[in-house]
Formats: C-alpha cells, structure tokens, sequence
C-alpha cells in the first residue's frame, strides 16, 4: 500500500485539520483510559485468565479506535497506511510489553505494573530512534525524564 508523503494532509469528517489542542485532548483521553485500565484488570484477572483478557482487550481497541480513526482523518488515509509495519509494532513494540504487562499484573498487583508502565514513554522513544523517526533534543529528554518521574510519584504517593 502506498503510504501518505508526511507533507500532505488529509482532511476526515471534521472537515477541518487537526490541531494542537485535539491531539492533546486525544493524549490525554488515552492516558486516562491507560490509567484505568489497571483497577479494571485487576478485577477482571479475578475471573478470567490473562490470555482471555489480551484477545477481548485488543478487540476492544480495534472497535474503537479504528472507527475514531476513520472519523479524524478519513479512509483515504487509512487504506494509504503501512497497515504490514503497523502490525509488527503492535505486536512487538506494544502489543507483547502490554500483554507482559497483564501477567505481570496476575503474578502481582496493580500498583507494581503501573510503576513499570512508567518506563513505556522510554521503550517508545527507543523504537522511535532505532527507527530513525526522532532525534533527540534537550527539551524532549527532560520531558521524557519528567514523564517516567512524574509516574513514579504518582504510584509513590499510594
């Protein structure tokens, strides 16, 4: 498939371009899901075994955020993404930390997992260097620092 030149930007059903202040709005919808995510496979890991949970959860996320992605930026789009690449990131990238994450969490307790969770901003910005797609400058680093600090806080203070 061919892939959309970074330059070029297609519009979705909003009819508008994406800014600042949605793709932040979106982050932060995201996290709070990520965050809630913990106390709920706690309850669920009662029940259900860890495999189980992975299958209903990415399925999950396939529901939704796919048709999300098709309202924001169209279907032109997302029949022009690298749907191979995207595969393997998932599954390697997130998908396997993500579901070590969910064992870990069976073997252990929430507040354990949520503190590793706090290194994820890390393992993101290593994939994005190995692929060459970031450069690193002063300012991301002392937020990439202030990110995995201000998650280890926060499971501190509990």
């Amino acid at each position: 498939m061919a892939s959309v030149p970074p330059d070029r930007h297609l519009t979705g059903a909003f009819g508008r371009r994406d800014t600042l202040i949605s793709g932040n709005l979106l982050a932060v919808g995201s996290m709070v899901l990520w965050a809630a995510g913990f106390p709920a496979a706690e309850l669920l890991l009662d029940v259900w075994h860890p495999i189980t949970l992975m299958a209903l959860r990415t399925g999950m996320a396939l529901a939704v955020l796919l048709p999300l992605w098709l309202m924001i930026d169209g279907l032109r789009t997302v029949r022009a993404a690298n749907w191979r690449a995207g595969f393997w990131i998932r599954f390697f990238g997130f998908g396997a930390g993500v579901n070590l994450l969910l064992f870990a969490q069976w073997y252990t307790d929430p507040l354990t997992v949520a503190l590793i969770a706090t290194t994820t901003p890390v393992t993101a910005t290593l994939i994005e260097l190995l692929n060459r797609q970031r450069k690193l400058s002063p300012r991301f680093v002392v937020g990439l620092i202030a990110s995995v600090l201000g998650g280890a806080v926060a499971v501190g203070g509990n």
